[in-house]
């Protein structure tokens, strides 16, 4: 494949996987252009940048960044070493600016409520399994629960053959 093909094809790539990552601020701030008090672009900027970019040759991508550059140039939070590098062209990651504080609030919510809700579906699923172990009737019962504990002991014999040539490699190095 031709190097602009690729290119444009991980360009693509790269947006759509945004938009999986960053669900969670997608979700909340979408199109959004102010945070905390200041201009932080929200992710659907990034994410379209991308595309435009790859479709329409426009490097609306590097807009984007530029503009993100800017902003944490002037915010007051961070250092004046990262502020300097930001202003200069260096991406917040490289310098070591995190993300913003409105940003890690809204994925840590986003974590937690997926971790309960979660939680509810483990629940859910075990009620129906039981019930399910419940339905079978004799010797069906007796089969699936006797392949339930050998994969059981096969997990369990798989595990320690698994620790055994841990501890051999680093009895060798």
């Amino acid at each position: 494949m031709s190097p602009p093909i690729g290119s444009k094809l991980r360009k693509i790539y790269s947006g759509l996987q945004q938009t999986k990552y960053d669900k969670d601020l997608i979700a909340e701030r979408g199109w959004s252009v102010m945070q905390d008090g200041r201009v932080h672009l929200g992710p659907m900027y990034s994410v379209s940048g991308k595309l435009v970019e790859a479709t329409v040759n426009f490097p609306m991508d590097r807009l984007v960044n530029k503009v993100e550059n800017v902003s944490q140039a002037f915010n007051s939070e961070n250092t004046a070493v990262q502020r300097l590098a930001t202003g200069m062209g260096y991406s917040p990651w490289t310098v070591g600016i995190e993300g913003t504080k409105g940003d890690i609030l809204i994925k840590e919510t986003a974590k937690a409520t997926r971790k309960e809700e979660g939680k509810i579906k483990a629940a859910e699923t075990r009620e129906a399994t039981k019930d399910s172990i419940r339905v079978l009737r004799g010797e069906a019962r007796i089969n699936y629960l006797k392949e339930k504990r050998e994969k059981r002991i096969e997990a369990k014999k798989r595990k320690r053959e698994l620790l055994l040539k841990k501890r051999r490699r680093r009895m060798g190095e």
